[in-house]
C-alpha cells in the first residue's frame, strides 16, 4: 500500500522521487541524477491493471491494449490531481445487465491516491497540444458533473466513458478527432456486448490516446518493473491466443460471487509471474520471449496462418450479415 509519507509528499505539492516507488522510469533521465517527476497540467495518465475483469476487457479490441483506464493530470493550487470518470454498480436483484445499474460522474482524485489504487501508472506528454485548454476542459466537466456512460456509446457525448472523456479533452487542446479502432470479430465477445447494451462498433482505449515515445514516467508503488513487464506480456499473450473462434468461457467462469480465471489460465499467469526474480533487471523483450515460450510449452505453438484464415472468414461473414 501507499506509504503515508508519500501521501504527504503528493498532497503538499512536492514531487515524489524514485525512492518512493518500487518501479520508476523517467524519460531522458541521467542515471547519476536523483530526479523528481516532471509533472505538468494537461499530461495524460494511464493505468495498467491485473484485475480479472480488466483482463476480460483487454480481449475486446483487435489490437492488444496495455492500459485500461485514463485521466488527465492537473496541478490545482500546487498539488497534482487526476481528473477521470468512472462508474460504480448499484444493487441488481432483477437480472438486468450490470450496465443498467452503473452510475458515476467525473472525479478529481489526488495523484497519491491514484497511484495507490492501481497496479502501475504511466504518464504521457500530449503531442503538440494546448495543455491549458485540456486542463480547462476537464475542470469544466468536473464542475458540471458530467455523467458516466456505462454503455460506452461514442456516438453521443451527453454521457462519457473514461477514454471518451479524455479524447474530448485532448480534442479541446487541438487534437484531431479520434476514430474508433475495431473490435476483434469474436462471436462470444459480441454476445456479451449485446447483453450489456454496448455497441459492437469499437472501443476507444487509453493506448489510442498516447504516443509511446512521449512517456514521461512509468510508476508503481507496490510492483517492480519486472512484475509490470511480466504482467503485460502475459496479458498480451492471452490476447494473441484469444482468437476469433475462442469463447470467453474458455478463460473465465462465474463462481456465484465473482468472475474467476479458469485453472489452466490461472496456472499460466502464476507460472509466468515466476519466470524471473521480481527484483531482477530484465529487458522487456526478453520477458516477452520467455512468456511466448511458456505459452507454447503449456498450450502448444499457435498456428498463425490458420488463425488468420479463420479470422478473415469470420470478418467476411460479419460483413455479409451487415454487422
Amino acid at each position: 500500500m501507499l506509504l503515508l509519507s508519500l501521501v504527504f509528499l503528493l498532497t503538499a505539492c512536492a514531487n515524489p522521487t524514485r525512492q518512493d516507488f518500487k518501479a520508476w522510469q523517467v524519460a531522458g533521465e541521467d542515471p547519476q541524477q536523483f530526479l523528481s517527476l516532471p509533472l505538468a497540467s494537461g499530461q495524460v495518465v494511464v493505468i495498467g491493471s491485473g484485475a480479472i475483469m480488466d483482463m476480460g476487457i483487454s480481449l475486446i479490441p483487435e489490437s492488444y491494449p496495455p492500459y485500461l483506464h485514463v485521466g488527465i493530470l492537473v496541478i490545482d493550487d500546487g498539488s497534482p490531481y487526476v481528473y477521470h470518470i468512472t462508474g460504480v454498480a448499484g444493487f441488481n436483484l432483477t437480472g438486468l445487465p450490470p450496465t443498467d445499474v452503473i452510475k458515476g460522474k467525473v472525479q478529481r482524485t489526488p495523484l497519491g491516491r491514484f497511484l495507490r489504487r492501481y497496479h502501475h501508472v504511466a504518464i504521457y506528454e500530449p503531442t503538440g497540444l494546448d495543455k491549458e485548454r485540456i486542463a480547462a476542459y476537464v475542470r469544466t466537466q468536473l464542475r458540471e458533473e458530467a455523467p458516466f456512460d456505462p454503455y460506452f456509446n461514442y456516438a453521443e457525448h451527453e454521457k462519457l466513458y473514461c477514454t471518451e472523456f479524455i479524447a474530448l479533452a485532448l480534442e479541446a487542446g487541438g487534437a484531431e478527432r479520434f476514430e474508433l479502432p475495431p473490435n476483434r470479430p469474436n462471436r462470444s465477445v459480441s454476445v456479451v456486448l449485446d447483453w450489456l447494451k454496448i455497441p459492437d462498433h469499437g472501443l476507444l482505449m487509453p493506448s489510442d490516446l498516447v504516443v509511446a515515445s512521449k512517456r514521461v514516467a512509468l510508476l508503481s508503488i507496490r510492483h517492480t518493473l519486472t512484475e509490470i513487464y511480466l504482467l503485460n506480456a502475459l496479458k498480451e499473450e492471452l490476447h494473441r491466443r484469444f482468437t476469433c473462434d475462442q469463447r470467453l468461457g474458455n478463460l473465465f467462469y462465474w463462481n456465484g460471487f465473482k468472475v474467476r480465471l479458469r485453472k489452466p489460465v490461472d496456472r499460466f499467469m502464476d507460472t509466468g509471474l515466476a519466470l524471473f526474480p521480481l527484483d531482477s533487471e530484465v529487458d522487456e523483450r526478453e520477458v516477452r520471449l520467455a512468456v511466448r515460450e511458456l505459452a507454447d510449452e503449456m498450450y502448444g505453438a499457435l498456428p498463425e496462418t490458420a488463425v488468420l484464415s479463420r479470422c478473415e472468414d469470420i470478418k467476411q461473414e460479419s460483413v455479409l450479415a451487415g454487422q
